[in-house]
């Protein structure tokens, strides 16, 4: 893959991504989805979402709250 690191060899896996939801807030959620497995990466922890093949299996919403530490992420199956 290219990045803007520079080429990483990786191994493409599926995977299933589970999405929790706050207790007695919603459903989990569990989506599939095509990964990178990069063993060289060297940079910190990074994971990044694509759009084609996850997140467009999504619908989100992203409320910033009205005060600190109240923020939410609304997720649901995209039919």
């Amino acid at each position: 893959m290219d990045t803007r690191f520079g080429i990483l060899d990786g191994e493409l896996r599926r995977l299933k991504i589970h999405l929790l939801a706050d207790p007695g807030l919603g459903y989990d959620l569990t989506i599939e989805s095509t990964v990178l497995i990069a063993k060289d990466w060297v940079r910190p922890p990074l994971m990044v979402l694509g759009f084609h093949g996850f997140m467009d299996r999504l619908r989100f919403a992203i409320d910033p709250g009205i005060e600190p530490n109240n923020e939410i992420i609304y997720f649901g199956k995209a039919d």
